[in-house]
């Protein structure tokens, strides 16, 4: 397996390295190809990044559009195998093995791993656990869960749909229909950063309410907007 490892970036100067180093200490052979597309950062993403053995783009024009730079890294990529993560993620031990021997399982076309957040309190882990819930049942997936894909899949399914929400949700809606979607049990740890910065209940609030309104129809375009700019401004902690 050659798997390309694809991450979207926006002033993520404080995490990005973390996440590469995560990846290039788990993995059980080393990854094929690191690709970081950022999206106009104006901290020191680009120079953390370059600390290590990575192709990065710079591409300012796909500001906001998430969905665009994960399809953008997924095309340039050329290993057979993609794996999407966010950039404030940590992967797991000999996570690439973990992958192969996910998308080998009889009829899976894709998969991602378990949701856990890196810092813990009993609200947090409460999130956690509804979160779980959630993607269990509907299997629908969210980018800081891992999502991973034969490339040759990506190309035939056009890639991420154009959503500023819930890009990865949508696409696993139409891998679902391909065949299996696969869980693994270990689990890619995210930042909590979000929910502290803007408080946990407030923030899971409107998650809920980002969730429902795409469920039953409604458009979250200008919420995702909104989500894009404000994430832009932000001070990260």
């Amino acid at each position: 397996m050659k798997l390309s490892v694809i991450i979207p970036t926006l002033n993520e100067e404080r995490y990005i390295a973390n996440t590469i180093s995560s990846i290039l200490k788990n993995a059980g052979t080393k990854p094929w190809q690191i690709i970081v597309v950022d999206n106009g950062s104006r901290d020191c993403t680009k120079k953390r990044a370059q600390e290590y053995d990575v192709e990065f783009y710079h591409k300012p024009e796909l500001k906001g559009k998430k969905y665009a730079s994960l399809n953008f890294g997924g095309e340039v990529a050329t290993g057979d195998t993609l794996l999407f993560l966010d950039a404030d993620s940590i992967v797991p031990a000999k996570f690439d093995e973990l992958i192969e021997e996910a998308l080998n399982s009889t009829g899976v076309v894709a998969g991602a791993f378990e949701f856990e957040f890196s810092r813990k309190n009993k609200r947090l882990l409460f999130i956690e656990k509804l979160n779980r819930a959630r993607y269990h049942v509907t299997k629908r997936f969210f980018g800081d869960q891992g999502l991973f894909l034969r490339k040759d899949l990506f190309l035939q399914t056009g890639g991420y749909p154009g959503k500023l929400m819930l890009e990865s949700a949508h696409y696993c809606r139409t891998l679902g229909r391909l065949g299996k979607l696969k869980i693994v049990s270990q689990s890619v740890l995210t930042s909590p950063r979000r929910f502290l910065k803007g408080g946990i209940i407030p923030v899971f609030a409107n998650d809920c309410r980002i969730w429902f309104l795409d469920i039953l129809g409604f458009s979250t375009e200008n919420l995702g907007r909104a989500y894009w700019l404000h994430n832009e401004r932000s001070v990260e902690i």
